[in-house]
C-alpha cells in the first residue's frame, strides 16, 4: 500500500509541494517526484498509478513563431507526469499549455487537453496582445501506450471556449459553448455534431443526454429532448413540464458532472 502526503490544504489549488509517499509494509518514506511545484494529482488504473500535474513558478513566456518573427506563441510552463509505484519511475506525459486532465474510461485512461494560441504585438506594445487564432487538442494516454492518442483538435479564429462534460462512465465527451460534438473515447471517432445548438446539457445515463435549446432555437420555444447517443434527436415543446421536473432533480448532479468519477 503507498500512502500519499502533500501536506496542509493537500488538495488545494494553491498548494505548491513535492508529493511524498510511504510504503505501509515496509515503513520506509520515499519521494514520490522530484519536482516541487505539484499541483494536483489523481490516481489512475484502480490505484495502479498516480497521475500529478506541476506548475512552474515562471513569468508569462512568448516563444516566437518558426519562420514568423512578428508572431508570438504564448507558452504556460507545466507538465502531465505518469508514476508507476511499482518500479517508483516517473514519466512525463508532456509539457507546456496543458489546459486541463481529467481521468477517463472508468479510471483507465487520462485525458488532457492542450491550448495554443498564436498572438500578435502591437508596434507599441511590449507583449503580445493580440490573438489571432487558437487551437485545442485533446490527447488519450493509456499506461501501457508510449505514445498518446489524439482523440480530436479543433481550430477557430478567437475567442474559442469548449465544456467538457463526460458520461458516467467517462466513456463518451460532449464539448459545449462554441462547439458541440459528441466524441466516444474508447475509438476516438466523433458519434455526432448536434444541430441546432443548446444551452444546457446533462447526462441521465451513459448513452442518453438531456438537452434544452439555446439562443438557436426560433423565439419564444423552450425546446427540450432526451436524445439517445445514435438515435435522431426529436425536439419536443410539449413534453417541457414533465423533462423539466426530471432536469431538476439533475442541477447538481450536472455540477460534479463535468469531470468523469476518479479512480479510488
Amino acid at each position: 500500500m503507498l500512502m500519499l502526503l502533500m501536506g496542509v490544504g493537500q488538495e488545494s489549488e494553491t498548494s505548491r509541494v513535492a508529493i511524498t509517499g510511504k510504503i505501509v509494509e515496509v515503513g520506509a518514506p520515499i519521494q514520490v517526484t522530484t519536482e516541487t511545484d505539484v499541483r494536483e494529482f489523481r490516481w489512475l488504473g484502480g490505484g495502479r498509478y498516480l497521475v500529478y500535474y506541476s506548475v512552474a513558478e515562471t513569468p508569462e513566456q512568448y516563444r516566437p513563431v518558426p519562420g514568423e518573427p512578428a508572431l508570438f506563441q504564448q507558452w504556460d510552463a507545466n507538465a502531465l507526469y505518469l508514476f508507476d509505484p511499482k518500479s517508483r519511475r516517473s514519466t512525463l506525459l508532456h509539457r507546456g499549455n496543458i489546459d486541463d486532465w481529467y481521468i477517463v474510461l472508468n479510471g483507465r485512461a487520462v485525458l488532457y487537453t492542450v491550448r495554443e494560441e498564436v498572438m500578435r504585438r502591437g508596434e507599441t506594445d511590449e507583449y503580445p496582445s493580440e490573438t489571432l487564432s487558437t487551437t485545442i487538442t485533446l490527447y488519450l494516454r493509456l499506461p501501457e501506450q508510449s505514445l498518446p492518442r489524439v482523440i480530436a483538435q479543433f481550430k477557430k479564429d478567437p475567442p474559442l471556449y469548449l465544456l467538457y462534460i463526460f458520461s458516467p462512465d467517462g466513456r463518451y465527451l460532449l464539448t459545449t459553448i462554441d462547439l458541440t460534438q459528441l466524441i466516444d473515447l474508447q475509438t476516438g471517432k466523433v458519434v455526432r455534431v448536434f444541430k441546432p445548438g443548446f444551452d444546457t446539457a446533462v447526462w441521465v445515463s451513459n448513452t442518453e443526454i438531456y438537452l434544452k435549446g439555446g439562443d438557436t432555437m426560433p423565439k419564444g420555444q423552450d425546446m427540450h429532448a432526451l436524445a439517445t447517443i445514435c438515435a435522431p434527436i426529436v425536439w419536443n415543446r410539449f413534453q417541457t413540464r414533465c423533462i423539466s421536473r426530471q432536469f431538476d432533480t439533475l442541477r447538481n448532479w450536472r455540477t460534479l458532472n463535468t469531470r468523469p468519477p476518479r479512480a479510488i
